[in-house]
């Protein structure tokens, strides 16, 4: 499935239209709360930090399922250089910068490259 946002405002609809489909293919309450959770932090994130000039403002979304695995990516615009996304020190009192920590304890594998952020968590049955 890919979608594209043109606004922080079209988030909210996009986490329902996944939460359904998520439903549809039977993924777990607990697992759909988890993925929503890590793509609005992710289509925000791209929103607020990435490389976005002007008119071209646009976020594009790319998420399936295979072999188990919700697989997800964000894509902001940017230049692409794919990396796992290394751990980062954040202060866990902090009002902001906790989003890819939560990212990371809750996906089995992230990535994290310029211009997209991606993951993936096993779906349990």
């Amino acid at each position: 499935m890919e979608f594209s946002l043109k606004a922080v405002e079209e988030i909210d609809a996009f986490i329902k239209e996944i939460a359904q489909y998520l439903k549809a293919q039977a993924v777990d309450r607990e697992q759909c709360l988890d993925i929503a959770l890590c793509l609005r932090e992710s289509v925000n994130n791209a929103f607020l930090y990435g490389n976005i000039n002007g008119k071209d403002r646009c976020v594009k979304v790319s998420c399936q399922i295979e072999a188990g695995q919700f697989c997800f990516w964000v894509y902001d615009c940017g230049d692409k250089k794919l990396e796992v996304c290394p751990k980062r020190e954040t202060d866990v009192l902090s009002e902001h910068g906790r989003g890819l920590l939560l990212m990371q304890e809750l996906l089995d594998e992230m990535y994290f490259e310029k211009g997209v952020v991606g993951g993936k968590l096993t779906l349990k049955h």
